[in-house]
């Protein structure tokens, strides 16, 4: 997968003065959910990959429909008040809520073209600290794109980190406290295309069953060896290729 070193550039159209701070705010208060992300309400259209615009006003969203014809892959966000009477998504309402924004950045994140993303984006979801010190160390030197890796002990904590994350990777273990792999499985789905790898100390051809139904892309046994994560890796390449 070609993925660009470089911070996803986000720009604007016509955000009031109060919005801009605003948006400056989340990004200083939540860097490491935006880690990924570069906001300059300067920066310029043509090179911006996401832009937020003024929906409240017909010339910003004159002015994103023309910067359209020369930039084909931006993706855009609307921010205004009266926006049930919209059809362009996705939109943001005001008051812009943190939840909400860091959702539809990531989402406006996903939907660019492989070659505009950043790191590959990796969650590691196991109990075991063995297993989660097991995969950060083995995993980087397994892939050819740069990788940015999360961590989650319980199936609560990974179904959180997944609705304020785009994850292209995840390796769920199947006994969790709280909700099971199973679970945690649907519920990423449900959000997002994510390549999900279960894990499991056990064979049986069972669990593979419930893993399918459950919607998992692979099955490995603990601890998987180097070519077996190699070949997970690449059915992922061919799994974002088709989704994309």
């Amino acid at each position: 997968m070609g993925f660009s070193s470089e911070k996803i550039l986000i720009s604007q159209i016509g955000l009031t003065d109060r919005d801009q701070k605003f948006v400056r705010n989340i990004f200083r208060l939540s860097a490491h959910q935006l880690n990924k992300f570069r906001f300059d309400e300067q920066g310029e259209l043509e090179e911006a990959q996401i832009v937020l615009i003024n929906a409240d006003e017909a010339e910003s969203i004159a002015q994103w429909r023309t910067n359209q014809f020369r930039n084909k892959t931006a993706q855009g966000i609307f921010i205004g008040s009266g926006l049930e009477t919209r059809a362009t998504s996705p939109l943001l309402s005001r008051p812009i809520v943190l939840k909400k924004f860091v959702q539809t950045i990531n989402q406006a994140a996903q939907n660019l073209p492989q070659n505009l993303r950043e790191s590959l984006q990796v969650l590691v979801v196991d109990d075991s600290m063995p297993i989660r010190r097991f995969l950060n160390l083995r995993l980087p030197h397994l892939c050819e794109s740069p990788m940015d890796m999360a961590f989650a002990e319980t199936g609560e904590q990974a179904v959180e980190l997944a609705a304020e994350n785009q994850f292209d990777m995840v390796f769920l273990d199947i006994v969790l406290p709280g909700i099971d792999g199973y679970q945690v499985c649907r519920q990423i789905k449900s959000m997002a295309p994510a390549f999900v790898v279960m894990l499991t100390s056990n064979t049986s051809p069972f669990d593979r069953i419930r893993g399918n139904m459950a919607g998992c892309d692979a099955y490995l046994t603990k601890p998987p060896t180097d070519s077996q994560l190699s070949e997970v890796f690449e059915r992922m390449v061919n799994h974002a290729r088709k989704v994309v």
